[in-house]
């Protein structure tokens, strides 16, 4: 689910927007309140691109592994089951 981060030059401002309904659809738009800046770990903010890139890479083999592991053995199964018998 995408998020973002809001700010508002006052108060009054972000408490009219958490608490307004912003659309005839009350999910479509969902307001929060911002945790304190004290209880934010902001180290996890800072992610290198380098780590991103493998992260990314990473996903993208599991995505394309993870299927393969699955097909790959009924397909076995189904073709050694319907081999021709010889006698």
């Amino acid at each position: 689910m995408p998020a973002a981060f809001v700010s508002f030059r006052t108060r009054w401002a972000a408490a009219v927007c958490a608490q307004t309904q912003q659309s005839s659809n009350p999910t479509l738009w969902l307001t929060d309140w911002a945790p304190e800046p004290r209880d934010v770990y902001w180290s996890n903010l800072a992610i290198p691109f380098v780590e991103i890139t493998i992260r990314r890479l990473i996903m993208l083999a599991g995505a394309v592994f993870f299927p393969y592991l699955f097909l790959h053995d009924p397909h076995c199964i189904c073709s050694v089951h319907s081999k021709p018998r010889w006698n």
